[in-house]
């Protein structure tokens, strides 16, 4: 008895981990896209709506399994996602990754105006 509520209690935080994950996944596409369309690079930004709209309906689909383990019988843990803090660290790697998307988006957009 003592392990099934260790257990209840361990799923309700993934459940809790997989709503942040799902909320962040379509949050930092949709950010990502709209820097790019900012900064001028209108064809990658095209190409990221596309992944978003393909990432969206997963994570769409991943919001209706959630809301059936919400309604089963016993579930006991939250609605709401996770709580997420950037470290200092983790904010450094993400302005890395936007430094070489900004790099990979002008090559893009090279290799693309040589094309036309």
């Amino acid at each position: 008895m003592l392990r099934s509520k260790e257990e209840v209690e361990q799923l309700n935080i993934e459940v809790r981990r997989l709503v942040a994950w799902v909320d962040f996944d379509d949050e930092k596409i949709r950010s990502s896209t709209e820097k790019l369309r900012l900064d001028g690079y209108a064809y990658l930004a095209g190409e990221m709506d596309r992944l978003f709209t393909e990432h969206h309906h997963i994570n769409d689909i991943h919001r209706c399994h959630l809301q059936k383990i919400y309604s089963l019988k016993g579930f006991s843990g939250s609605r709401h996602s996770a709580v997420h803090t950037k470290s200092t660290v983790e904010a450094e790697e993400e302005q890395e990754e936007d430094d070489m998307l900004g790099i990979n988006a002008l090559h893009l957009t090279e290799t693309l105006d040589r094309m036309s």
